[in-house]
């Protein structure tokens, strides 16, 4: 049997309502309700949902140790599967950087493939200029030889010339062109790797429990006291958990904000 429904059943033999064990042990209802549902989340922390347990199963005339040392289990199956899903998470992770940097290398190649073809081009038709072959002389050639069958205009010699040189020179300045935006296709890709961190600071006023899940990552679960500050950089965003609202503040671009409500009140927060 359940720690909640050991409660609830012993509390109902013995006809005692949720207001007056409230008024015994001064206790929240809510609280009260979270423990007989076997809810722990709804209480701000172990520590107080330890405590909460052991004056409830004393009230009542029940063992608290045996209570406690099932709740203990529950908190170590709750923490396995935590570690679980987090090593999950870094699989994830690691297989999206590889795939990452898997991409990033088939474009770094690619532009070298397109420059290394760039430059064979390049040197081939030089090597064609000092021989005094060009491919366009065969297209000025064509040229000359339409307009003189027809008897429209007559070509000489260098005026073929200069008709081929500059459609080389053009086709040149065009691979030019396409080779600065290569490259700037090239820094574009790089620049997105650069992401820029936020930061944090928790401001602690009053003792409080509080989770910290930075960016999907839980790195903090349990008790902050007075004075017991921390800072935290993120690239997403910071969610919290607060278990004692009028307990703390936050820091963020040198402005404070919070606290988010009452003492014992529970809240949630979440900060981009």
């Amino acid at each position: 049997m359940s720690i909640g429904k050991r409660l609830k059943e012993c509390r109902e033999q013995k006809n005692i309502s949720l207001r007056e064990v409230q008024d015994n042990l001064k206790i929240r209802i809510r609280y009260l309700e979270a423990l007989e549902n076997d809810n722990f989340d709804i209480i701000p922390g172990e520590a107080y949902t330890r405590a909460f347990i052991k004056s409830y199963a004393n009230f009542l005339g029940i063992d608290h140790q045996e209570l406690l040392a099932e709740y203990q289990k529950i908190k170590e199956e709750e923490e396995k599967q935590l570690l679980e899903n987090m090593e999950e998470q870094e699989k994830k992770t690691s297989l999206l950087a590889g795939n990452k940097t898997l991409l990033s290398s088939i474009i770094i190649i690619l532009v070298l493939v397109i420059i290394i073809a760039y430059l064979v081009y390049y040197i081939f038709n030089i090597r064609n200029r000092e021989t005094g072959v060009h491919p366009a002389n065969n297209v000025s050639t064509n040229i000359d030889n339409i307009f003189i069958n027809r008897g429209d205009i007559d070509l000489s010699e260098n005026n073929s010339l200069d008709i081929s040189v500059m459609e080389n020179n053009e086709l040149e300045n065009y691979i030019g062109d396409n080779d600065e935006q290569i490259f700037e296709i090239d820094e574009e890709i790089l620049s997105e790797k650069d992401i820029e961190e936020k930061e944090i600071e928790l401001i602690v006023t009053e003792e409080t429990w509080l989770q910290i899940i930075v960016d999907g990552k839980n790195v903090f679960e349990g008790t902050l006291y007075k004075g017991d500050n921390r800072i935290y950089r993120y690239k997403d965003s910071i969610s919290l958990k607060i278990g004692n609202a009028a307990g703390l503040q936050v820091k963020k671009d040198n402005e404070i904000y919070g606290p988010w409500g009452e003492r014992s009140e529970v809240v949630k927060k979440v900060i981009q």
